[in-house]
């Protein structure tokens, strides 16, 4: 069990972590974040039908390109 500031602080940590992708906003690395990816290596290793369930990123060229920029 987590306290908030506790939970707020990883939250906060992890949409940091996925704006070092290069050409990540706030709001895209949040609806990664939403999606399960806590970092830029959990998106590096994952699946291009993994990445392509994240909004915005359902075509396979936009999901294989983020990707290869993590």
């Amino acid at each position: 069990i987590m306290s908030d500031s506790s939970a707020a602080s990883r939250t906060a940590e992890s949409i940091f972590n996925l704006m070092l992708i290069p050409g990540m906003n706030e709001t895209m690395a949040q609806n990664i974040f939403q999606s399960g990816f806590g970092s830029f290596q959990s998106v590096a290793q994952a699946s291009v039908e993994d990445i392509m369930s994240i909004p915005g990123y359902d075509d396979p060229t936009k999901a294989e390109k983020l990707i290869g920029d993590a």
